[in-house]
């Protein structure tokens, strides 16, 4: 199957499911009617409450990746560069609107040979207790000397 008929087909499953179903079961039950539609106006408020949740959450991720790699992109420059080639563009970069801001990377270009994500570092090995093997009311443990 080809992206539209895919696409399609879920619209058309997700309305089924999110508005042709609670309404039917709505309309069959037995209350009365002020009870129906105080019962179905709560479900769609929720239903607009959760994708309104969503979007204001997928946008606060998008801002905060957006903010993460600015930050590590000015993290690099200056430990490259001395504070006064970086301080004009990030001058610029506070001072220009939300929508219109050029990302620091795009500024300061990653050198060639850099890979944009660092490698992860392994976890340092904890270092080992040193205690003899006593016990304590019968527990073992480090006890007192």
């Amino acid at each position: 199957m080809n992206a539209l008929a895919l696409g399609l087909l879920y619209l058309l499953l997700l309305m089924g499911v999110f508005l042709v179903l609670p309404v039917w079961v709505i309309v069959r039950v037995k209350l009365p009617l002020i009870s129906k539609i105080l019962f179905g106006f709560n479900y769609f408020a929720l239903i607009a409450v959760i994708s309104m949740h969503l979007g204001a959450v997928g946008s606060l991720f998008q801002a905060n990746r957006a903010a993460r790699e600015d930050l590590q992109v000015l993290i690099r420059e200056l430990r490259n560069r001395p504070a006064s080639e970086v301080i004009p563009a990030l001058d610029d970069y506070l001072a220009a609107e939300a929508g219109s801001r050029v990302s620091l990377s795009e500024r300061f270009p990653a050198p060639a040979g850099e890979s944009p994500e660092p490698e992860p570092r392994p976890p340092a090995e904890l270092p080992e207790v040193q205690c003899p093997v006593k016990s304590v009311m019968g527990l073992p443990g480090c006890g007192p000397q």
